[in-house]
Formats: structure tokens, C-alpha cells, sequence
């Protein structure tokens, strides 16, 4: 377990500064949101106040006019026309705005079904791992909420539209009725105007807010899909070292295995080089007997040759005697190279042991040196 879980110790720091980094990113969208937003609505005032110089006390404010029997000045044509080209793009600009936010509501059942998965996931394996992955499930609550969040945002600013559209189609059948003639103050014409003008700001400045919520969904759609990569990287990370830990304890296993068997050589070994060893110096003591009646009878043949000696210089006359002990001497002198060339093939016996003793030596050391440095080795002492 501790190669499994030990490699995953320092996530924490890396998903620290991974979550640092996307903070960083969110909060500086943010502010430029912020700045083209505020850029945006200075902008549009200014184009209004532009417009209320420039038709200050025009004709055309008599179109703005609302909540009263609606009527047409003469020659206003134009403007009708102007009014439904923009009742069209705004119908337009709604019926896209409606299928993004459909979209948007399929993206988030998607997502919720999608997170719903996820968690399970991630609490299937937090039960088999603790320490793995923690604290999964909470980051996708909150960007769960999150989204809620900017869903009901985007319905709000649909509602918006919805009304400014249902205001706009009411002005344009106020314009195209011409129900009769009529007069309203300069005064309530302009400020009409100006409310106008104002709620279609309004709906310009909350298009932009919808288009940045968009952004700002899909940036969170992406790190969450982002996180998800990397959990389902970091689980087959986990996978692969639980198996290179399991291929490692078999190898270990399979070589504690060997070992067991090379010290089982090892030791059969050292049984046959005891046996090896014992049935040397029986050998060796064999040689030191041969040795020694080699000795005795080289003394016994001085003593004979001596005795012959003082034998042929005192007993001249036994010539006879003579003959059979020198015949005896020639017979002990044959047993005697008998004796030198049976000790001689016992030296030969004991130098071709010895030899087969050293290959076997040889042959041992290279078995205790593959098989293990810190096994003994025993030293052959030469005869």
C-alpha cells in the first residue's frame, strides 16, 4: 500500500496551484467584463444624448408616443418603416436569444446529468481509495449551484427581452393604427423618448451581460470537463501504479523463490563437499599407510642388503645360502618396485581428487556468487 498511495502525496500543491491559476483567469475576465460593460453603457448614453440634440423638437417624437389613442403625423412613413426594421432584428435577435438559452438548458441538464454521474463516480472510488482524490464531489456542488445561478440570471434577462419585445410590437400597432388625430406636450413626447432609448440601452447592455454569462458558462463547462480529464488521468495514473506495484511484488516473489532454491543448491553443495572432503583425507590417510610400508620395507630391505653383507663377508663358504638369499633379495627388490608403482597410482588417484576438488570449488564459488554476496565460502586447504 505504500507504493499505491504514495505517489499521490503531492497532488495537493499541483491542485493548489492549478485552482489558483484558474482563479486568477475568472477574476481577471471579470474585470474586463466589468470595463467593457461600463465602456459599453457610456458609450450608449452618449449616442442618446447625442440623438435627444439632434431631434430635439423633430416631428419624429410624436412616434414615441404611448398609453394614448396612437396616431401617425403626415409624412411619417419613414419612421413606420424604421420601427419595423427594428421590431424585425429585435424579433430576431430574440428568437437566437431563445434558442441559446435552450441550448444553454440542454447544456445544463447535460452537465447536471453528467455531474450526477460524476459524483457517483468519484464516491465509488473515494470508498475504495480515501486519500486518492478529496473533495470531488464538493467542487462539482459548487459549480452545480454556479450554474444555477447564471440559468436563472439568463431567464431573467429573457423575461426582459420578452417585455421589451412585447413593448415594441405595442408601439408599432399604436403607430400603424392612426385611430385619429391628436396632441401631446413636446414635453411627454421627449421623455418618452428618453425611456425608450433607455430600455433599449438596457436591452443592449443585457445582451452583452447574456453573451458574457454565455462565456462564462462555457469557461466553467470547460474547466469542469477539464477536471474531469484530469481525475479520470489521475485514476489510470493510480491504476498503473497498483499494477507496476503488483509486477514488482510477483518479480519479488518469483526472486525470493530463486533464492530459496539457490541456497537449497548451496547447501546440497556443502553436503557434497563435506562428503568430498572426508573421502579426501580417508585418502590421504590411506597414502601416509602406503607411505609408511613403503618405509618399513625399505628399512627391512637396508637391514636384508646389510645382513647379505656381513653374511657374504663372514660366510664365504655358504655359496649355496648365498644364491637363495640373493634370490630373496631379488624377489623382496620386485615387490618392492610393486609397492613404488601402487603408491605411485595412488599419487595419481590423490592428484586427480584433488583437481576434481578444485573444479568442484570452482563451480561453487560461481554458484555463491550469483546466487548471493553475503553467503559463506569456504576455502579449500591444499594438502
Amino acid at each position: 500500500m505504500i507504493l499505491a498511495t504514495g505517489p499521490f502525496t503531492g497532488l495537493g500543491p499541483f491542485l493548489q496551484v492549478f485552482l489558483w491559476i484558474g482563479l486568477s483567469f475568472l477574476l481577471l475576465a471579470t474585470v474586463i467584463t466589468a470595463l467593457i460593460h461600463l465602456w459599453a453603457k457610456r458609450k450608449t448614453e452618449k449616442h442618446i444624448k447625442e440623438g435627444d440634440a439632434l431631434s430635439l423638437g423633430s416631428p419624429e417624437d410624436a412616434a414615441f408616443l404611448r398609453g394614448f389613442p396612437g396616431y401617425t403625423l403626415a409624412g411619417h412613413d419613414n419612421l413606420i418603416e424604421q420601427y419595423k426594421i427594428q421590431l424585425t432584428s429585435t424579433t430576431a435577435k430574440y428568437m437566437v436569444l431563445k434558442q441559446d438559452i435552450s441550448r444553454l438548458r440542454d447544456d445544463y441538464f447535460e452537465l447536471k446529468n453528467n455531474s450526477v454521474v460524476t459524483k457517483n463516480d468519484v464516491m465509488n472510488d473515494n470508498a475504495q481509495n480515501n486519500n486518492f482524490y478529496p473533495g470531488a464531489g464538493d467542487d462539482h456542488a459548487k459549480q452545480k449551484n454556479e450554474l444555477i445561478h447564471q440559468l436563472q440570471q439568463v431567464n431573467m434577462a429573457y423575461e426582459s427581452l420578452e417585455k421589451e419585445n412585447q413593448a415594441l410590437l405595442q408601439q408599432i400597432d399604436f403607430l400603424t393604427a392612426n385611430h385619429g388625430d391628436g396632441q401631446e406636450p413636446l414635453e411627454e413626447w421627449k421623455k418618452e423618448k428618453v425611456e425608450l432609448k433607455s430600455r433599449i440601452a438596457d436591452q443592449e447592455f443585457l445582451k452583452d451581460v447574456i453573451e458574457e454569462k454565455n462565456m462564462q458558462i462555457v469557461f466553467l463547462q470547460n474547466q469542469l470537463e477539464q477536471r474531469i480529464r484530469n481525475y479520470h488521468q489521475l485514476e489510470q495514473q493510480h491504476s498503473e501504479v497498483v499494477s507496476t506495484y503488483t509486477n514488482v511484488k510477483e518479480k519479488n516473489e518469483e526472486s525470493e523463490k530463486q533464492l530459496e532454491i539457490i541456497k537449497t543448491e548451496l547447501e546440497s553443495g556443502r553436503v557434497r563437499y563435506d562428503e568430498l572432503q572426508a573421502s579426501v583425507q580417508k585418502d590421504e590417510k590411506q597414502r601416509e599407510e602406503w607411505l609408511e610400508s613403503v618405509r618399513q620395507k625399505d628399512d627391512r630391505i637396508i637391514y636384508l642388503e646389510n645382513e647379505l653383507k656381513e653374511r657374504i663377508k663372514q660366510n664365504e663358504l655358504l655359496c649355496a645360502q648365498t644364491e637363495d638369499n640373493r634370490d630373496l633379495l631379488t624377489a623382496i627388490r620386485e615387490e618392492l618396485e610393486y609397492t613404488k608403482d601402487q603408491v605411485e597410482k595412488q599419487q595419481q588417484k590423490l592428484d586427480r581428487n584433488r583437481e576434481w576438488l578444485r573444479k568442484l570449488y570452482h563451480e561453487m564459488g560461481h554458484v555463491v556468487e550469483a546466487g548471493s554476496d553475503d553467503s559463506p565460502v569456504i576455502k579449500m586447504v591444499s594438502a
